[in-house]
């Protein structure tokens, strides 16, 4: 009877050790195409809160030396300066991370143009929702 529990868990370890190698395997192939489309979607959320064109130049950071969560980008619309930044916060599931986009207005006051979700990982058909972009004030 010990034998057979020995044997069961041998054949488990092996098991176990190969679908990890191919989880593995699977993360390193695909870790840099993952990073390129994170990437890909910060842009175009910081490019959308800021209201650029497609043929705009990209905005640049205002704090280039910092880390992605503590820069601000600026740009200039129709020669209006404009600021986006990102920030997350811990959700139910995981971080929501969000880009807003703002101008000064001429009383000095702060007015937000628009928000939109980065990323997020709630709850299927319930914490996703938030990112429904039905206005551009939605939060």
């Amino acid at each position: 009877m010990k034998a057979k529990y020995l044997e069961f868990g041998g054949k488990l370890a092996i098991v176990c050790a190969v679908a990890m190698v191919a989880v593995a395997g699977t993360w390193v192939l695909a870790r840099e195409s993952i990073a390129e489309g994170k990437e890909r979607a910060f842009k175009s959320a910081i490019r959308a809160v800021l209201g650029l064109e497609a043929e705009a130049p990209d905005p640049t950071p205002r704090n280039p030396d910092a880390e992605r969560e503590d820069q601000i980008f600026e740009a200039s619309v129709d020669g209006e300066k404009r600021d986006a930044a990102q920030g997350g916060q811990q959700g139910y599931s995981g971080v929501v991370v969000i880009a807003v986009g703002a101008r000064r207005t001429d009383d000095g006051d702060l007015e937000i143009l628009e928000t939109r979700v980065i990323s997020q990982a709630e709850t299927p058909g319930l914490g996703t929702r938030i990112a429904q972009q039905e206005t551009n004030l939605t939060l």
